[in-house]
């Protein structure tokens, strides 16, 4: 798709992500195209790693056309179509009107002008800062919650040792009674 928008570019195929990564880092590339979730994990192990959230997605279309319709209609429509998709009108007016727009990693907000720690958190199509993990809390994501190992309540730890101790009550007593009338 990229190669079908900007055919003048030069190209290069690297055999691989993190080899095209170390040429990107070497100058041997200025861009590297990939998915984007791929791209944003990527860049939260290294820090030097920028992520533009350039998209170059092609948006095709499907529109009926009737067979009663008058051919240089059908022909002219045809026609824009054809140009709307190659000169990337439709892929603009996709991404304006049909495109959720997520905030870029690290950041959440209406207007992507909060931080969210991306390590610990994303933010969702709202904008809202979700954290990954209960362990983690805040606006954005960055309180550690500390570890409750006990998380009954007493009143109820206490009823259930009460209930323990009834129950080997009744095994006590029903052994001993066993054991009394084993003549029997």
């Amino acid at each position: 798709v990229v190669m079908g928008k900007f055919p003048g570019a030069k190209y290069l195929d690297c055999p691989s992500p993190d080899e095209c990564i170390a040429w990107l880092k070497e100058g041997r590339c200025s861009l590297y195209a990939d998915d984007e979730l791929a791209l944003r994990y990527r860049a939260l192990d290294d820090p030097t790693t920028e992520v533009t959230g350039e998209q170059f997605n092609t948006q095709y279309i499907v529109w009926p056309i009737s067979y009663r319709s008058e051919q240089r209609k059908v022909r002219l429509l045809k026609k824009w179509m054809y140009d709307s998709v190659s000169n990337a009108t439709l892929d603009l007016l996709s991404y304006k009107y049909f495109t959720l727009k997520l905030c870029p990693l690290g950041l959440s907000g209406e207007n992507c002008d909060e931080n969210c720690d991306p390590k610990h958190g994303v933010s969702d199509r709202m904008g809202k800062c979700i954290c990954h993990s209960t362990k983690w809390s805040g606006k954005d994501c960055s309180i550690e919650v500390k570890e409750n190992l006990n998380t009954y309540p007493l009143w109820e730890v206490g009823m259930c040792y009460a209930f323990f101790g009834t129950n080997m009550m009744a095994c006590i007593v029903c052994a001993i009674w066993i054991f009394w009338k084993r003549h029997n």
